[in-house]
């Protein structure tokens, strides 16, 4: 499968070298296949962040990142009052569940990793 990554910069605050490229995996649509999740990322996302946006993509395959950002905020509210997530935290947390399509019927849309919505005829 013939897929793009686009690599985004993450905020001057960072210190180390890794923590400051944010990877996108990006599907087009004409692909034969989708991205399989890359064995090598090393960012471990916290787990109440994670464990939520994890059960999105489970309740539903694809989202829009406004979506997923609403959704996963305010079930952590509900899980821990006073927790909450940054934007750079919850990109991250987001691309380590998802790819997104960069063009055809589903462009910026963020799908599960393992799931081809040209497979599936709902």
């Amino acid at each position: 499968a013939d897929t793009s990554t686009a690599v985004v910069p993450a905020p001057s605050a960072a210190k180390d070298k890794k923590a400051q490229v944010q990877l996108v995996f990006l599907a087009k649509f004409s692909d034969q296949g989708i991205p399989a999740r890359p064995s090598d990322i090393d960012f471990k996302p916290g787990a109440a962040v994670s464990e939520i946006v994890a059960r999105l993509f489970e309740e539903k395959p694809i989202w829009l990142r406004p979506q997923v950002d609403y959704f996963a905020r305010a079930r952590l509210r509900e899980k821990e009052p006073l927790t909450g997530v940054s934007d750079w935290s919850l990109r991250r947390v987001i691309a380590y569940h998802s790819y997104s399509w960069q063009d055809g019927p589903w462009r910026l849309a963020l799908c599960r990793w393992g799931y081809d919505p040209r497979q599936d005829p709902e």
